[in-house]
């Protein structure tokens, strides 16, 4: 990769998938789930961010709990895996920072429980990311109004973003979890970005790391959407690197149709 970097002028790799919040295009999806963190961090209650794979979900919610002011919220990130209701809630006292002398589930959840109305007394309430949230066991789901409210549903005692693909979305509704969607104070379904910001996407990353735009040829700019499987980031990323690796070993001093298409076709998703 570094004759990559070299053919092109550029100071580090552009579309590594990720990359510090600073450096972050603020697109359409990403606003949009700094607005549901942010009100879900101020009401208590819960958000749910869903879409296709790929589309930067777990990257945006990372991004918008790092926005949030440390001072005000205690703000923790729990990503989900296949596991068992009583490893979830393992890893969540621990996420949680809680200590839960039980070992039974009834335990840890009264244990977070006491955590978090300890918290929300203190005035840093507890605001926490559940990413891959469509792993989370269904009775878990279920068990989500519990954790959030206090006791007799007076009023909510921590804030929960979900975080996941559409599989989350279509299992709450399966589930018939009413009290879960009651809770629920903004949500955001994830489109990808669109034409334009594919196009501006592309040119950001290749700005910070000191390229321009005559790195690409206009066409190949006006083809990134399409390419893309209609703005998906992973699938852009993907496709970048792949292009500007065809691009410097055929020594093509910009990124035009033929290597768009060339990188097309290695694209594993």
């Amino acid at each position: 990769m570094d004759n990559t970097l070299k053919f092109y002028h550029l100071s580090y790799h552009p579309f590594p998938g990720t990359g510090k919040p600073a450096e972050t295009y603020e697109s359409t999806d990403l606003r949009q789930a700094v607005a549901v963190a942010e009100v879900t961090a101020k009401e208590n209650g819960v958000g749910l961010l869903t879409g296709p794979v790929g589309v930067g979900i777990s990257y945006s919610a990372f991004c918008a709990s790092g926005k949030l002011n440390q001072t005000q919220y205690t703000i923790r990130y729990y990503p989900v895996c296949d596991i068992t209701p009583r490893d979830f809630y393992k890893g969540l006292c621990r996420v949680t920072d809680t200590n839960c002398q039980g070992k039974g589930k009834e335990a840890m959840i009264a244990a977070i429980r006491s955590h978090a109305r300890m918290l929300k007394e203190q005035g840093r309430p507890l605001f926490l990311t559940l990413d891959n949230a469509q792993n989370i066991p269904s009775s878990v789901l279920q068990d989500i109004p519990t954790l959030v409210m206090e006791d007799y549903g007076i009023a909510p005692m921590m804030g929960i973003l979900l975080c996941g693909t559409e599989e989350l979305r279509d299992r709450i509704r399966s589930l018939h979890c009413e009290s879960l969607l009651q809770l629920v104070s903004n949500r955001y379904t994830f489109r990808g970005l669109s034409e334009q910001e594919c196009v501006a996407y592309v040119l950001h990353k290749l700005k910070l790391a000191g390229g321009t735009e005559a790195l690409l040829t206009e066409d190949a700019l006006n083809a990134l959407h399409a390419a893309s499987c209609l703005g998906n980031c992973r699938m852009l990323n993907n496709l970048m690197r792949k292009a500007f690796q065809i691009g410097a070993q055929a020594k093509r001093t910009t990124i035009d149709m033929d290597v768009l298409h060339s990188a097309a076709k290695h694209l594993v998703f």
